[in-house]
């Protein structure tokens, strides 16, 4: 999929860095960036602080449109996930952000995904073993949003059952991506153009209860 320049791994002036050198088109990128900030941008106030602060925005122009767009991402996912999951609660530093900088999709091929999300469960303390199954939730849904900035959600069942006659208890992993892919002007040598993806993931345990029949 492509080398993640992470929060988890890295402190926001170097993922700002990072992604800066893989752009060589400015423009094209800076017009791909504005629009995933305008798109992923909650219409509704999230009560949560970006990742980069207003007051604290780089100088660089390039760095500043590449902070805002993660801005938008990120709050988009927290945003998303209270609205999609009212019920569970999404503790601080539960969002892993940042860019996927070679973004190459290839069909079926989870590996540098579910990597990548191993890394944040286990940062979260969450269950890394169910990263695999939910890079192959999201995955395919990146690389459908035909470079249109999106947001998605999904579940993975944890091991975690519960039976206590009539009311069975399953703990669940919720998850929330927001998302969008931009261009940086490179070109690969098989004359493929070079893009990246803005990125924030938000995830968490929670319940869901059913009865027996």
């Amino acid at each position: 999929m492509g080398q993640f320049a992470s929060i988890i791994s890295l402190t926001r002036k170097e993922i700002l860095t990072l992604t800066e050198t893989h752009i060589t088109d400015i423009p094209t990128a800076t017009q791909d960036l504005n629009l995933i900030t305008t798109s992923l941008t909650p219409r509704t106030k999230v009560s949560v602080p970006p990742p980069f602060a207003e007051s604290d925005l780089p100088d660089s122009t390039l760095s500043k449109t590449i902070s805002k767009a993660i801005n938008s991402a990120y709050l988009e996912s927290e945003y998303l996930f209270k609205a999609v999951f009212p019920s569970v609660e999404l503790p601080p530093g539960n969002t892993d952000f940042g860019v996927v900088l070679n973004y190459t999709p290839v069909m079926g091929d989870f590996k540098s995904l579910t990597n990548q999300l191993s890394l944040f469960l286990t940062n979260s303390n969450l269950q890394p073993l169910l990263a695999g199954e939910l890079a192959k939730q999201l995955q395919p849904q990146v690389m459908a949003s035909g470079n249109t900035p999106s947001a998605t959600f999904g579940r993975v069942a944890t091991p975690n059952l519960t039976i206590a006659d009539p009311r069975i208890t399953v703990e669940y992993l919720f998850w929330v991506a927001a998302f969008g892919i931009f261009r940086t002007g490179t070109i690969n040598a098989a004359g493929v153009p070079g893009y990246a993806v803005v990125y924030s993931c938000s995830a968490a345990n929670g319940k869901l209860q059913s009865i027996m029949k």
